[in-house]
């Protein structure tokens, strides 16, 4: 009270109070399983009321086959429900690497090393896909540090580089350039 205004309890204890929202988090673990399966670990660069900046790395596993990657996400929250309880929509961009890629191809070629002609050839080839996806996710805060989140993942993956080849899963890719990513996840925030 040095200027002769008395402070007020209730603006000291609103100073220190964490955003509302969700917002307050600061690391996130994720397990998310369909397409891509992957372990997810994201941390907050930059804090916002509304709309936070999170950088995030992960692994595991898409097209039937390892992948690695890394990205960047915006969380917005869209509504805060009470109870702790918020609904995130939080678009993504980020890059999916599969680092082995089997790409067979079926061509007819002559083997110089063999001496005639023979089908098909094969080589492992790194792939590198190009990812936008939307996170629905749902968040239940237990404290201001811990809560619990529960979402899906819904998006697309187009190709940058890397040799497909003729052997790629159909089912799950739409052409050689394309695939859905659809995934359902679960995991903590702190």
């Amino acid at each position: 009270m040095p200027d002769g205004v008395p402070v007020r309890v209730i603006d000291v204890f609103d100073a220190n109070m964490p955003p509302p929202g969700g917002q307050q988090h600061w690391l996130s673990v994720n397990f998310a399983l369909g397409q891509p399966s992957i372990g997810r670990v994201g941390v907050k660069v930059l804090s916002r009321e509304n709309n936070s900046l999170w950088l995030e790395a992960y692994g595991g596993s898409a097209l039937y086959d390892g992948m690695y990657g890394f990205g960047a996400r915006l969380q917005h929250t869209a509504w805060t429900l009470g109870n702790g309880d918020s609904f995130f929509i939080s678009p993504g961009l980020g890059v999916h690497i599969l680092p082995d890629w089997y790409a067979g191809h079926e061509t007819l070629h002559y083997n110089r090393r063999w001496g005639y002609w023979t089908t098909g050839y094969s080589q492992y080839s790194p792939l590198y896909f190009l990812a936008g996806d939307v996170d629905f996710s749902w968040l239940h805060d237990f404290s201001p540090r811990f809560g619990f989140e529960l979402g899906m993942k819904l998006g697309l993956a187009g190709r940058l580089a890397g040799d497909v080849g003729d052997c790629y899963p159909s089912g799950v890719m739409w052409g050689k350039n394309l695939y859905p990513i659809v995934a359902f996840y679960s995991g903590f925030r702190f």
